[in-house]
Protein backbone atom coordinates (compact mmCIF):
# COMPACT_ATOMS: atom_id res chain seq x y z
CA UNK A 1 0.00 0.00 0.00
CA UNK A 2 1.33 3.43 -0.97
CA UNK A 3 1.07 6.01 1.81
CA UNK A 4 1.60 9.73 1.37
CA UNK A 5 2.76 11.56 4.50
CA UNK A 6 2.50 15.35 4.78
CA UNK A 7 4.32 17.25 7.51
CA UNK A 8 6.87 20.03 8.15
CA UNK A 9 9.73 18.03 6.63
CA UNK A 10 11.16 21.03 4.76
CA UNK A 11 11.87 23.12 7.86
CA UNK A 12 15.56 23.36 8.75
CA UNK A 13 14.66 22.26 12.25
CA UNK A 14 16.07 19.10 13.84
CA UNK A 15 12.81 17.94 15.39
CA UNK A 16 10.79 18.55 12.23
CA UNK A 17 13.10 16.60 9.96
CA UNK A 18 13.75 13.75 12.40
CA UNK A 19 10.07 13.12 13.15
CA UNK A 20 9.41 12.98 9.41
CA UNK A 21 12.28 10.52 9.01
CA UNK A 22 11.06 8.40 11.94
CA UNK A 23 7.44 8.04 10.80
CA UNK A 24 8.27 6.97 7.25
CA UNK A 25 11.03 4.66 8.48
CA UNK A 26 8.61 3.00 10.88
CA UNK A 27 5.91 2.57 8.24
CA UNK A 28 8.30 1.18 5.64
CA UNK A 29 9.76 -1.22 8.19
CA UNK A 30 6.22 -2.53 8.71
CA UNK A 31 5.95 -3.33 5.01
CA UNK A 32 4.14 -0.24 3.72
CA UNK A 33 5.40 1.92 0.88
CA UNK A 34 5.45 5.32 2.58
CA UNK A 35 6.99 8.53 1.37
CA UNK A 36 6.80 12.19 2.25
CA UNK A 37 4.82 14.50 0.00
CA UNK A 38 7.34 17.20 -0.85
CA UNK A 39 5.08 20.15 -0.10
CA UNK A 40 6.98 23.41 0.21
CA UNK A 41 5.13 25.58 2.71
CA UNK A 42 6.55 29.06 2.32
CA UNK A 43 4.83 30.70 5.30
CA UNK A 44 6.53 28.48 7.88
CA UNK A 45 9.77 27.69 6.07
CA UNK A 46 10.67 31.33 5.47
CA UNK A 47 11.87 31.62 9.07
CA UNK A 48 14.83 29.39 8.16
CA UNK A 49 16.09 31.56 5.30
CA UNK A 50 19.44 33.36 5.79
CA UNK A 51 17.68 36.72 5.62
CA UNK A 52 14.21 36.85 7.16
CA UNK A 53 13.14 39.98 5.32
CA UNK A 54 9.50 39.64 6.40
CA UNK A 55 10.59 40.47 9.97
CA UNK A 56 12.70 43.56 9.40
CA UNK A 57 9.95 46.21 9.37
CA UNK A 58 8.67 45.28 12.83
CA UNK A 59 11.86 43.73 14.27
CA UNK A 60 14.86 45.73 12.96
CA UNK A 61 17.26 43.80 15.22
CA UNK A 62 16.42 40.63 13.27
CA UNK A 63 18.52 42.00 10.39
CA UNK A 64 21.59 42.30 12.62
CA UNK A 65 21.03 38.82 13.97
CA UNK A 66 20.80 37.46 10.42
CA UNK A 67 24.03 39.23 9.42
CA UNK A 68 25.94 37.85 12.40
CA UNK A 69 24.49 34.35 11.89
CA UNK A 70 24.76 34.29 8.09
CA UNK A 71 27.55 31.71 7.83
CA UNK A 72 25.86 29.38 10.33
CA UNK A 73 22.51 29.69 8.53
CA UNK A 74 24.11 28.87 5.17
CA UNK A 75 25.90 25.88 6.69
CA UNK A 76 22.66 24.66 8.23
CA UNK A 77 20.68 25.04 4.99
CA UNK A 78 23.23 23.03 3.01
CA UNK A 79 23.49 20.32 5.68
CA UNK A 80 19.73 19.92 5.95
CA UNK A 81 19.38 19.71 2.16
CA UNK A 82 21.98 16.95 2.06
CA UNK A 83 20.31 15.08 4.92
CA UNK A 84 16.90 15.18 3.23
CA UNK A 85 18.46 13.94 0.00
CA UNK A 86 20.16 11.01 1.73
CA UNK A 87 17.71 9.97 4.44
CA UNK A 88 14.19 11.14 3.54
CA UNK A 89 12.05 9.32 1.01
CA UNK A 90 10.34 12.18 -0.82
CA UNK A 91 7.76 12.30 -3.59
CA UNK A 92 9.26 12.63 -7.05
CA UNK A 93 7.82 16.14 -7.50
CA UNK A 94 7.78 19.16 -5.21
CA UNK A 95 4.32 20.56 -4.65
CA UNK A 96 3.55 24.27 -4.37
CA UNK A 97 0.57 26.03 -2.86
CA UNK A 98 -1.78 25.19 -5.73
CA UNK A 99 0.05 22.91 -8.17
CA UNK A 100 0.02 19.14 -8.52
CA UNK A 101 -2.46 18.17 -5.83
CA UNK A 102 -4.75 16.17 -8.14
CA UNK A 103 -1.84 14.02 -9.24
CA UNK A 104 -0.75 13.49 -5.63
CA UNK A 105 -4.28 12.56 -4.56
CA UNK A 106 -4.52 9.86 -7.23
CA UNK A 107 -1.03 8.45 -6.65
CA UNK A 108 -1.36 7.20 -3.06
CA UNK A 109 -3.78 4.72 -1.51
CA UNK A 110 -3.87 6.39 1.88
CA UNK A 111 -2.73 9.66 3.47
CA UNK A 112 -1.28 10.61 6.85
CA UNK A 113 -0.83 14.14 8.16
CA UNK A 114 1.61 14.62 11.03
CA UNK A 115 3.48 14.90 13.15
CA UNK A 116 4.86 18.31 14.22
CA UNK A 117 2.92 21.56 14.67
CA UNK A 118 1.05 21.37 11.37
CA UNK A 119 -2.20 22.20 13.22
CA UNK A 120 -0.73 25.20 15.02
CA UNK A 121 -2.69 27.90 13.23
CA UNK A 122 -0.16 30.51 14.32
CA UNK A 123 2.49 28.64 12.31
CA UNK A 124 0.25 28.07 9.30
CA UNK A 125 -1.51 31.46 9.35
CA UNK A 126 -4.91 29.84 9.76
CA UNK A 127 -6.25 26.47 8.63
CA UNK A 128 -3.86 25.31 5.91
CA UNK A 129 -5.75 22.87 3.69
CA UNK A 130 -2.96 20.47 2.69
CA UNK A 131 -2.09 19.79 6.35
CA UNK A 132 -5.72 18.74 6.83
CA UNK A 133 -5.60 16.63 3.64
CA UNK A 134 -8.20 18.77 1.87
CA UNK A 135 -6.89 17.58 -1.51
CA UNK A 136 -7.96 13.99 -0.76
CA UNK A 137 -11.38 12.67 -1.71
CA UNK A 138 -12.68 9.11 -1.41
CA UNK A 139 -9.51 7.80 0.26
CA UNK A 140 -8.55 7.26 3.87
CA UNK A 141 -7.33 10.27 5.85
CA UNK A 142 -5.36 9.66 9.03
CA UNK A 143 -3.84 12.08 11.51
CA UNK A 144 -0.78 10.84 13.38
CA UNK A 145 0.37 13.05 16.27
CA UNK A 146 -0.13 16.53 14.82
CA UNK A 147 0.33 19.28 17.37
CA UNK A 148 -1.28 22.66 17.87
CA UNK A 149 1.69 23.89 19.89
CA UNK A 150 0.63 26.72 22.20
CA UNK A 151 -2.28 27.74 19.97
CA UNK A 152 -5.65 28.03 21.67
CA UNK A 153 -8.59 27.34 19.36
CA UNK A 154 -10.47 30.56 18.66
CA UNK A 155 -14.20 30.75 18.01
CA UNK A 156 -13.77 31.88 14.40
CA UNK A 157 -11.51 28.88 13.67
CA UNK A 158 -13.72 26.17 15.17
CA UNK A 159 -16.05 25.73 12.20
CA UNK A 160 -13.17 25.77 9.70
CA UNK A 161 -11.34 23.09 11.65
CA UNK A 162 -14.46 21.00 12.14
CA UNK A 163 -15.08 20.93 8.38
CA UNK A 164 -11.43 20.13 7.76
CA UNK A 165 -11.54 17.13 10.10
CA UNK A 166 -15.04 15.70 9.63
CA UNK A 167 -14.00 13.26 6.86
CA UNK A 168 -10.98 11.80 8.73
CA UNK A 169 -11.00 8.07 9.31
CA UNK A 170 -8.77 8.28 12.41
CA UNK A 171 -7.41 11.17 14.46
CA UNK A 172 -4.62 11.09 17.01
CA UNK A 173 -2.72 13.98 18.55
CA UNK A 174 0.61 14.43 20.29
CA UNK A 175 -0.51 16.32 23.40
CA UNK A 176 -3.39 15.35 25.67
CA UNK A 177 -4.26 19.03 26.04
CA UNK A 178 -5.45 19.02 22.41
CA UNK A 179 -8.16 16.45 22.98
CA UNK A 180 -10.36 18.75 25.04
CA UNK A 181 -10.10 21.48 22.40
CA UNK A 182 -10.92 19.15 19.51
CA UNK A 183 -13.78 17.52 21.38
CA UNK A 184 -15.52 20.91 21.23
CA UNK A 185 -15.84 20.35 17.47
CA UNK A 186 -18.25 17.40 17.97
CA UNK A 187 -16.47 15.20 15.46
CA UNK A 188 -17.97 11.79 14.66
CA UNK A 189 -14.89 9.86 15.85
CA UNK A 190 -12.94 9.69 19.09
CA UNK A 191 -9.46 11.20 19.42
CA UNK A 192 -6.49 9.68 21.22
CA UNK A 193 -2.95 10.64 22.10
CA UNK A 194 0.03 8.87 20.57
CA UNK A 195 3.79 9.20 20.96
CA UNK A 196 5.86 11.48 18.79
CA UNK A 197 7.08 9.54 15.71
CA UNK A 198 10.69 9.74 16.92
CA UNK A 199 9.69 7.46 19.81
CA UNK A 200 8.34 4.76 17.47
CA UNK A 201 11.90 3.79 16.57
CA UNK A 202 14.30 2.06 18.92
CA UNK A 203 17.85 3.10 19.78
CA UNK A 204 19.16 0.41 17.42
CA UNK A 205 17.04 1.73 14.56
CA UNK A 206 18.76 5.12 14.76
CA UNK A 207 22.23 3.60 15.16
CA UNK A 208 21.73 1.51 12.03
CA UNK A 209 19.56 3.86 9.98
CA UNK A 210 21.60 7.01 10.60
CA UNK A 211 24.93 5.15 10.71
CA UNK A 212 25.84 6.36 14.19
CA UNK A 213 29.20 5.45 15.70
CA UNK A 214 30.68 5.73 19.17
CA UNK A 215 33.29 8.51 19.21
CA UNK A 216 35.66 7.09 21.83
CA UNK A 217 38.69 9.17 20.88
CA UNK A 218 36.88 12.52 20.66
CA UNK A 219 36.88 13.19 24.43
CA UNK A 220 33.99 13.20 26.86
CA UNK A 221 31.62 16.15 26.68
CA UNK A 222 28.33 17.76 27.64
CA UNK A 223 25.96 18.52 24.80
CA UNK A 224 24.01 21.79 25.02
CA UNK A 225 21.18 22.55 22.62
CA UNK A 226 19.27 25.81 23.06
CA UNK A 227 16.36 27.00 20.96
CA UNK A 228 16.00 30.75 20.52
CA UNK A 229 14.21 33.46 22.38
CA UNK A 230 14.28 32.35 25.99
CA UNK A 231 15.31 33.69 29.38
CA UNK A 232 16.80 30.28 30.15
CA UNK A 233 20.05 30.97 28.24
CA UNK A 234 21.95 32.09 31.30
CA UNK A 235 20.78 29.23 33.49
CA UNK A 236 21.58 26.57 30.91
CA UNK A 237 24.99 27.97 29.99
CA UNK A 238 26.03 28.51 33.62
CA UNK A 239 24.91 25.00 34.52
CA UNK A 240 26.88 23.56 31.60
CA UNK A 241 30.01 25.42 32.69
CA UNK A 242 29.71 24.18 36.27
CA UNK A 243 29.16 20.55 35.28
CA UNK A 244 31.99 20.66 32.73
CA UNK A 245 34.46 22.16 35.19
CA UNK A 246 33.56 19.88 38.08
CA UNK A 247 33.66 16.70 35.98
CA UNK A 248 36.50 17.45 33.56
CA UNK A 249 34.25 17.51 30.51
CA UNK A 250 34.26 19.49 27.30
CA UNK A 251 31.18 21.31 26.02
CA UNK A 252 29.69 20.92 22.56
CA UNK A 253 26.76 23.14 21.68
CA UNK A 254 24.26 23.91 18.97
CA UNK A 255 22.44 27.21 18.90
CA UNK A 256 20.06 28.51 16.26
CA UNK A 257 20.78 32.23 16.58
CA UNK A 258 23.75 34.45 17.26
CA UNK A 259 24.14 35.04 20.99
CA UNK A 260 27.29 36.28 22.71
CA UNK A 261 26.37 34.55 25.96
CA UNK A 262 26.94 31.08 24.55
CA UNK A 263 30.02 31.82 22.47
CA UNK A 264 33.46 30.58 23.47
CA UNK A 265 32.25 28.06 26.05
CA UNK A 266 33.29 25.04 24.02
CA UNK A 267 32.96 23.57 20.54
CA UNK A 268 30.38 25.37 18.41
CA UNK A 269 28.56 22.75 16.31
CA UNK A 270 25.74 25.07 15.19
CA UNK A 271 24.51 24.35 11.68
CA UNK A 272 25.32 20.63 11.86
CA UNK A 273 23.09 18.20 10.00
CA UNK A 274 20.37 16.16 11.77
CA UNK A 275 22.48 13.00 11.74
CA UNK A 276 25.33 14.82 13.49
CA UNK A 277 22.83 16.31 15.94
CA UNK A 278 21.58 12.85 16.94
CA UNK A 279 25.14 11.55 17.06
CA UNK A 280 26.17 14.27 19.52
CA UNK A 281 23.38 13.24 21.90
CA UNK A 282 24.26 9.57 21.39
CA UNK A 283 27.88 10.19 22.39
CA UNK A 284 27.32 12.77 25.15
CA UNK A 285 27.93 12.23 28.85
CA UNK A 286 25.19 14.68 29.74
CA UNK A 287 22.61 16.73 27.81
CA UNK A 288 21.19 20.14 28.71
CA UNK A 289 18.40 21.46 26.50
CA UNK A 290 15.14 23.36 26.22
CA UNK A 291 14.13 21.29 23.18
CA UNK A 292 11.43 18.63 23.13
CA UNK A 293 13.20 16.45 20.58
CA UNK A 294 16.61 16.73 22.24
CA UNK A 295 14.83 15.52 25.38
CA UNK A 296 13.31 12.65 23.38
CA UNK A 297 16.66 11.51 22.01
CA UNK A 298 18.25 11.78 25.46
CA UNK A 299 15.61 9.30 26.64
CA UNK A 300 16.03 7.02 23.62
CA UNK A 301 19.78 6.81 24.23
CA UNK A 302 19.33 6.54 28.04
CA UNK A 303 21.30 9.68 28.78
CA UNK A 304 21.50 11.71 31.95
CA UNK A 305 19.95 15.06 31.06
CA UNK A 306 18.22 18.20 32.21
CA UNK A 307 15.37 19.82 30.29
CA UNK A 308 14.49 23.48 30.68
CA UNK A 309 11.49 25.70 30.12
CA UNK A 310 11.01 27.48 26.81
CA UNK A 311 8.09 29.84 27.22
CA UNK A 312 4.71 28.43 26.25
CA UNK A 313 6.36 25.48 24.50
CA UNK A 314 7.37 23.82 27.77
CA UNK A 315 4.08 21.93 28.13
CA UNK A 316 4.95 19.13 25.74
CA UNK A 317 8.28 18.55 27.53
CA UNK A 318 6.71 18.39 30.99
CA UNK A 319 3.89 16.17 29.68
CA UNK A 320 6.40 13.70 28.25
CA UNK A 321 8.56 13.69 31.38
CA UNK A 322 5.54 13.20 33.65
CA UNK A 323 4.25 10.29 31.57
CA UNK A 324 7.62 8.55 31.98
CA UNK A 325 8.19 9.33 35.65
CA UNK A 326 11.04 11.73 34.85
CA UNK A 327 9.58 14.93 36.29
CA UNK A 328 12.72 15.60 38.32
CA UNK A 329 14.75 16.09 35.13
CA UNK A 330 12.92 19.38 34.46
CA UNK A 331 14.85 22.45 35.64
CA UNK A 332 17.08 20.15 37.68
CA UNK A 333 19.61 22.01 39.85
CA UNK A 334 22.78 19.94 40.06
CA UNK A 335 25.30 22.39 41.54
CA UNK A 336 27.83 21.07 39.07
CA UNK A 337 27.23 17.39 39.78
CA UNK A 338 26.08 14.83 37.24
CA UNK A 339 22.88 13.57 38.82
CA UNK A 340 22.34 10.17 37.26
CA UNK A 341 19.07 8.49 36.44
CA UNK A 342 19.29 5.39 38.64
CA UNK A 343 17.63 3.10 36.13
CA UNK A 344 15.87 3.44 32.80
CA UNK A 345 14.05 0.12 33.30
CA UNK A 346 10.83 1.67 34.63
CA UNK A 347 11.05 4.51 32.12
CA UNK A 348 11.34 2.08 29.23
CA UNK A 349 8.44 -0.03 30.52
CA UNK A 350 6.20 3.03 30.61
CA UNK A 351 7.46 4.05 27.17
CA UNK A 352 6.83 0.55 25.81
CA UNK A 353 3.18 0.74 26.90
CA UNK A 354 2.78 4.15 25.24
CA UNK A 355 4.40 2.87 22.05
CA UNK A 356 2.17 -0.20 21.93
CA UNK A 357 -0.95 1.97 22.06
CA UNK A 358 0.45 4.15 19.26
CA UNK A 359 1.37 1.16 17.12
CA UNK A 360 -2.08 -0.35 17.57
CA UNK A 361 -3.61 2.97 16.54
CA UNK A 362 -1.59 2.99 13.31
CA UNK A 363 -2.31 -0.67 12.63
CA UNK A 364 -6.05 -0.14 13.00
CA UNK A 365 -6.04 3.10 11.03
CA UNK A 366 -4.15 1.46 8.18
CA UNK A 367 -6.29 -1.67 8.12
CA UNK A 368 -5.52 -2.91 4.62
CA UNK A 369 -8.77 -4.82 4.15
CA UNK A 370 -10.82 -1.67 4.75
CA UNK A 371 -8.71 0.36 2.35
CA UNK A 372 -8.77 -2.26 -0.38
CA UNK A 373 -12.56 -2.39 -0.17
CA UNK A 374 -12.64 1.40 -0.74
CA UNK A 375 -14.01 1.92 2.79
Amino acid sequence: MKIGVITFHGADNYGSVLQAYALTEYLNDKGYDAEIIDYYFEHDYRQYKPFRTYLYSRQPKAFLSDVFSYSVHCKRIKNFQNFRKEFLKLSSVRIGASDGWQEIASYYDCFICGSDQIWNLNCTNGVCGPYFLDFVSGKRKIAYAPSMGDYLLLDNDREKMRKALEEFYAISVREASMIQMLEQLNLPISIQTVVDPTLLLKKEDYIQGLKLEKMVSAGKYIFVYILGGTKAYGNIVNEAKKIAKQNGLQIKYVFDNNNAMIKNIGFDCSGCNPREFVSMIYNAEYVLTNSFHATVFSIIFKKNFTSYARGKSSGRITELLSSLGLEERFNLESNGCIIAINSYDKVYQLLANMKIESMIYLENALNVEGINSNE
